[in-house]
């Protein structure tokens, strides 16, 4: 996909050739190929760019709160804010910062620092969060890296190692269940959180295969629209519910509390297999 010139970005590449596009918009992750240039994010070909909201696909940032886990804005504030890139003269990482501002104050009465690193190895990216108390007083808050994964076909996904794990079905009238199922699958819409899942997961994907790793974000959601709920998103064509999967490391269960000057950080790894 075209990504317009009004959203600024900047690319880093690995020296096998692996490559990732950040907007400054919200430290958006937008693509990551790797050298042999298969594309391993959606990004929806209706992806609004006006920075008037989040943009659909590749790698949104929730923070201050994931979803409705908090009192303030859905997913927080930090995908819909521009954030400052911090050149480590490094082309195979960026880093980019997003601290408070009279705007983020009024929507959530903390001072903060917040920093995303992406870095490239080969067939790998790195995604870093990272969130600094620079106030005076404690904070809660809760954090997922939403990350969009380009499949082939849902029909044909699946995901590994989730056997076991209890988590928190959305669709099913929010019930708790427990994982039996060796290999996810999916035959419709699909909107859990698993809690203390495992910090290693694999993406499937016909004759493709993604290895998805966590680091201090216990948490994994899995999410898919289905045909009626992309019908619904603007921002979404109505058949691209079958090419794409979100596998997102967060911390959702348990809110993080910071101390002044304290700091707290999650990753999650993707390899390409």
């Amino acid at each position: 996909m075209l990504i317009p010139s009004s959203i600024p970005t900047i690319r880093i590449t690995s020296p096998e050739g692996d490559e990732a596009t950040v907007s400054l918009f919200g430290a958006h992750v937008l693509s990551w190929k790797t050298a042999d240039g298969q594309e391993e994010l959606y990004l929806s070909e209706h992806a609004d760019f006006s920075r008037n909201k989040a943009i659909r696909g590749g790698i949104p940032i929730c923070f201050p709160q994931f979803a409705d886990h908090g009192p303030g804005n859905f997913h927080g504030f930090a995908r819909t804010m521009m954030w400052h890139y911090v050149d480590d003269g490094k082309p195979s990482q960026a880093r980019f910062r997003l601290s408070a501002t009279e705007e983020t104050l009024s929507l959530w009465p903390h001072l903060f620092q917040v920093e995303l690193l992406v870095a490239l190895t080969e067939n790998q990216l790195s995604v870093m969060l990272q969130v600094t108390n620079t106030g005076q007083k404690d904070f809660e808050f809760t954090a997922a890296l939403h990350s969009y994964f380009r499949i082939s076909d849902i029909a044909h996904a699946k995901i590994n190692n989730l056997s076991g794990t209890s988590y928190l079905d959305k669709i099913d009238s929010l019930t708790n269940q427990i994982e039996t199922r060796q290999a996810i699958t999916f035959s419709g819409a699909c909107d859990r959180i698993y809690y203390d899942a495992p910090d290693t997961l694999y993406l499937h994907d016909q004759k493709r295969q993604l290895l998805i790793q966590s680091k201090n974000m216990p948490d994994t959601v899995l999410w898919n629209p289905g045909h009626e709920g992309s019908m619904k998103m603007a921002d979404m064509p109505d058949e691209d519910y079958k090419f794409m999967v979100c596998v997102e490391a967060g911390q959702i269960k348990s809110a993080i509390t910071l101390k002044p000057n304290e700091t707290w950080a999650g990753y999650q790894i993707i390899t390409a297999l």
